[in-house]
C-alpha cells in the first residue's frame, strides 16, 4: 500500500496492517487488521523498518 496526501507520497507498507495519520500526514501509526500478528515492512523518509504488529494493536511510529 502507498499512502499519499495531495499527490505527495507519505509512506509504503505491506498488507495486513492499516496506516493512520493526521490530515497533514504526521503522527503515523500502524494498526493490526488481521487475526494473527503480521510482519510488516514500512518505508518512510528513505528508511525501511521491519516490525511485528499484533491483531487490533497500534504501533506508533512518529
Amino acid at each position: 500500500m502507498t499512502a499519499q496526501v495531495n499527490g505527495n507520497k507519505l509512506f509504503e507498507c505491506s498488507a495486513g496492517v492499516r496506516g493512520a495519520t493526521a490530515l497533514d500526514g504526521r503522527g503515523l501509526q500502524l494498526v493490526g487488521i488481521n487475526t494473527t500478528p503480521q510482519s510488516a515492512t514500512l518505508k518512510i523518509g528513505g528508511q525501511k523498518y521491519e516490525l511485528s504488529v499484533p491483531p487490533n494493536q497500534v504501533q506508533a511510529l512518529r
